[in-house]
């Protein structure tokens, strides 16, 4: 039985709550359509938009506009990006001025997909993937002070409390397992004193007692701090600012946030590169990806200075040290369409090899938390469908540093992504509210738009693939149906609903009459030029052990079973249990053949 988009979308509302643990592929084929005027994830997009000109134009205080609630301040924009259908990145943009970018004395009064943001720490992705351009698989594991031998001296004479340097790797400074401190000299509350001593002529001796610390500090100490103050240190300067701090964990233990690390791993990319800070990413990413509208400085001048978002004093947002050695983690500028760009080059492998992509993105450790792992330097956020269960990993890294912020998230189930920048100042003894606001900005549309995404994914496939499927030469047939599947406690997928081969029923010889699920194992840009691969699957899955039902070890056969019993029923080498099917341009199923029985079968028009 094939049903309508509507009827997906009703039916979407009585599947079991938390239903799903599936392969971590995607259960649909990547949806193609964002943009038309009946795609679902158009509709979502409408209605997002529709809220914000609500609640910014009109203040309506509604259901709809409740998430986003004191975010009128913020200056921002959004944009969602497809390889399947590359309209998305121009179509499906939203962009808001607050009242401090209408009434700016510098920079633009408006903004739109070409306004120039300081994205703050979206900067170490940037800096992640110039790394993973330059270096090669063992440059990534050898250790800091085989690359940057200025720290070798402080290894050699370390203090028991200073961090081994000849443990820690690039791979450890990008994946946040190097244990080191979070920001260096430049965070020191030192500074803080000296800063306040001088604005209200008050001793600095009697600021620091008055916090409880120790005035009697140690020379020594604050001239090797004082070099980190330089934002144009050298690597040596750094090395003896930094490389006796003791670390705050032992390297590769748990993931911690460390701006420093990411300091480091942009000396470590212009070493091995030979490049200078500004080349590293204008010869590595920026020109070979098109991304003309990005920077490793603030523009100052026509024409980039008119689109910049300059929101606060000049000196304070926008003009930093030039070539700061803080840039690798938190200093690079750049538009909505060229983080679209960015997104689409990484998820389309254009200056890596497809394995290298594959590999980078995935989970290098675990957070305390079941909803976040991290990779190098991903933020994987575990997106649950709260109507289905679905578990969706969403690749990020953001960014909120100053008076800005920002947002790269890919979604490898859908081949899409968005991209979020934001800005509003905020003096820094007052409340500090811009970036969780951002945030409760990408909760409002993430909510929204990645429902949509696997709500389209589902619709298509109905449409390309679901269907009747036969043989002219021999008695085989099978059909392909939507959500028919006789597994219990699963969620939306195609699924065989009957497959007759040689004349021989094989669900019933092989699969106890139930039937089974089809899954996505490889997408067709993978495959190969006109082919997807599925896979059947046949267990129960929820999410979690406990809301299956079980403990720890017994709830595996119910929560995440089939990554353990996939393949299998293989005949001369093939699997009875793979299905590749062969599409048209536009993914249209043509036909359908099987591993196992090596059968081809041609879809029925």
């Amino acid at each position: 039985m094939l049903l309508s988009v509507p009827a997906l979308s009703t039916l979407a509302l009585f599947v079991l709550p938390y239903c799903e643990a599936d392969f971590l592929t995607p259960t649909f084929p990547y949806p193609s359509d964002l943009t038309s005027n009946v795609s679902l994830v158009r509709a979502a997009w409408n209605t997002v938009r529709e809220s914000f000109e609500a609640y910014y134009s009109a203040g309506l205080n509604t259901t709809a506009t409740a998430g986003i609630l004191g975010t009128e301040n913020v200056t921002f924009s959004f944009s969602v990006f497809s390889l399947e259908d590359p309209l998305a990145a121009s179509e499906l943009q939203y962009h808001s001025a607050g009242p401090q970018t209408i009434s700016a004395e510098n920079g633009t009064k408006s903004v739109d997909g070409d306004s120039i943001y300081r994205v703050a720490s979206v900067s170490k992705l940037i800096t992640a993937f110039a790394g993973q351009i330059a270096m090669n698989q063992t440059q990534w594991y050898l250790p800091i002070t085989e690359i940057l031998p200025e720290f070798a001296a402080a290894s050699a004479n370390r203090s028991t409390t200073a961090p081994d340097w000849s443990a820690i790797t690039p791979h450890d400074l990008a994946s946040q397992l190097s244990g080191i401190e979070a920001t260096g000299p430049i965070a020191d509350i030192l500074w803080s004193f000296v800063t306040t001593s001088q604005a209200t002529n008050t001793s600095i001796f009697d600021l620091i007692t008055e916090a409880g610390l120790d005035p009697n500090y140690d020379p020594e100490v604050l001239s090797q701090l004082t070099l980190g103050l330089d934002l144009t240190a050298s690597p040596a300067e750094l090395a003896i600012a930094i490389g006796s701090a003791p670390p705050v964990f032992l390297s590769n233990t748990v993931p911690a946030y460390s701006n420093l690390g990411f300091m480091i791993l942009g000396l470590v990319v212009q070493r091995i590169s030979g490049k200078g800070l500004s080349e590293v990413y204008n010869d590595l990413v920026f020109s070979p990806l098109g991304m003309n509208d990005s920077f490793v400085n603030a523009p100052l001048q026509s024409p980039w200075l008119e689109r910049s978002v300059i929101v606060g004093p000049l000196e304070v947002s926008w003009a930093y040290a030039t070539d700061a050695y803080t840039t690798p983690s938190g200093g690079i500028l750049s538009t909505i369409n060229d983080l679209n760009k960015l997104g689409v080059g990484i998820m389309n492998s254009t200056l890596l090899p497809r394995k290298q992509t594959r590999g980078w993105m995935k989970p290098v450790s675990n957070t305390a938390s079941l909803s976040y792992n991290i990779g190098a330097p991903w933020e994987i956020v575990r997106y649950v469908n709260n109507d289905t269960g679905k578990v969706t990993d969403i690749y990020t890294k953001l960014g909120d540093s100053g008076s800005y912020g920002g947002m790269l998230a890919l979604i490898p189930d859908y081949n899409a992504g968005f991209s979020f920048l934001n800005a509003q100042y905020e003096p820094p003894t007052g409340p500090q509210t811009r970036g969780k606001s951002a945030l409760l900005l990408v909760d409002h549309i993430a909510t929204a738009i990645v429902p949509a995404l696997e709500a389209q994914a589902a619709a298509e496939a109905v449409k390309k693939i679901a269907g009747q499927y036969t043989s002219s030469a021999v008695n085989s047939s099978l059909e392909i149906s939507f959500n028919e599947t006789t597994i219990p406690n699963t969620s939306l997928s195609l699924n065989i609903n009957s497959w007759i081969s040689n004349g021989t029923d094989m669900l019933a010889l092989y699969y106890e009459s139930e039937k089974p699920r089809l899954l996505v194992t490889v997408p067709k840009f993978e495959a190969g030029r006109g082919e997807i691969v599925f896979q059947i699957a046949q267990q129960e899955q929820f999410p979690t052990y406990q809301a299956a039902g079980f403990g720890p070890f017994s709830g595996i056969y119910y929560s995440t079973f089939d990554w353990a019993t996939f393949d299998g029923d293989r005949f001369l080498g093939g699997s009875l249990r793979t299905w590749r099917t062969h599409v048209d341009e536009q993914g249209f199923a043509t036909q359908i053949s099987n591993d196992g029985t090596r059968a081809t079968l041609v879809k029925e028009v």
